[in-house]
């Protein structure tokens, strides 16, 4: 049986995978995707057994659909039946799967997976971002021990619980790639056909640094992103951070340059990030 393109509003389902020939081949339950399963209880109110993760369907009978919805969404199923064309159309926009929100996370567990292009990995972190540990190990001059005692410290603390030294860089550069890994996924949305950039400045520790925001409208949501902050001298430094832009910017999304529309700063002339818009135009 062929899909009809019908079902998807009717049934609340979403094309999750093509043929070759352009054929679909499976579909998502969008409550599953966005609400999870209803909660059932028996008769002596103890909830029953649910099926875990969004259900996908690979063959096409209406009678399945009505079943797994009557099952699992039966409240959420009432009311969808009730609204109107448009109704249903808006009904899922803008709204974020249950899989990437923190109900969904066990965080009983040790351990978070998250899955990172290789993009993010070698070019984002382990080039542009971060040094080897290594390299960073003489220039260190135990600071982090210094922290740490002074934390303990200051808390009564005998340990710092659930974390070391050793595992602070391995966190951060992790922490690191699942946000730009995140922008990435905002910026490649379909919804998305343009972008600005703002470039300003800002100090820090007696330190100039060149910061860069995307903007962008998802869904009708306006974003206001912030990529990176930089070390900046206006005199030595432009031409290295356009090629660090342009590298940065490919390695999170490799059409980005296809949607910026503009690039802008709060002009004041006294302002580093006013002098550095001209140059970082021209690498742009």
């Amino acid at each position: 049986m062929v899909y009809d393109q019908s079902w998807s509003l009717k049934y609340a389902m979403e094309v999750t995978e093509r043929s070759s020939g352009d054929a679909v081949t499976s579909t998502i339950c969008l409550f599953c995707k966005f609400h999870g399963h209803q909660l059932d209880m028996d008769m002596e109110g103890r909830q029953r057994a649910a099926t875990k993760g969004p259900q996908y369907h690979t063959s096409w009978s209406t009678d399945l659909f009505l079943k797994l919805i009557t099952s699992q969404h039966a409240d959420l199923w009432a009311a969808y039946q009730n609204e109107f064309f448009d109704g249903k159309k808006a009904r899922f926009k803008g709204r974020i799967a249950l899989s990437n929100t923190l109900y969904n996370w066990d965080l009983t567990g040790d351990v978070l997976e998250f899955s990172m292009s290789s993009e993010t990995v070698e070019v984002v972190i382990t080039e542009l971002m971060f040094r080897p540990e290594d390299e960073m190990a003489a220039l260190d001059n135990n600071m982090d021990e210094i922290t740490i005692a002074t934390v303990r410290a200051t808390f009564n603390l005998d340990k710092l619980t659930g974390i070391n030294d050793n595992m602070v860089g391995p966190f951060v550069r992790d922490l690191v790639g699942v946000t730009i890994l995140k922008i990435g996924d905002l910026l490649a949305t379909d919804n998305v056909w343009a972008m600005s950039f703002r470039f300003d400045s800002s100090n820090h520790s007696e330190s100039t640094f060149f910061d860069l925001r995307v903007r962008l409208g998802v869904k009708g949501m306006l974003h206001n992103v912030h990529l990176i902050a930089m070390p900046h001298f206006d005199r030595h430094m432009a031409n290295h951070q356009v090629v660090m832009l342009k590298k940065l910017l490919s390695a999170v999304y490799l059409s980005w340059a296809d949607k910026l529309l503009t690039v802008s700063t709060d002009g004041e002339p006294t302002n580093m990030g006013r002098k550095s818009t001209t140059r970082h135009l021209d690498g742009c």
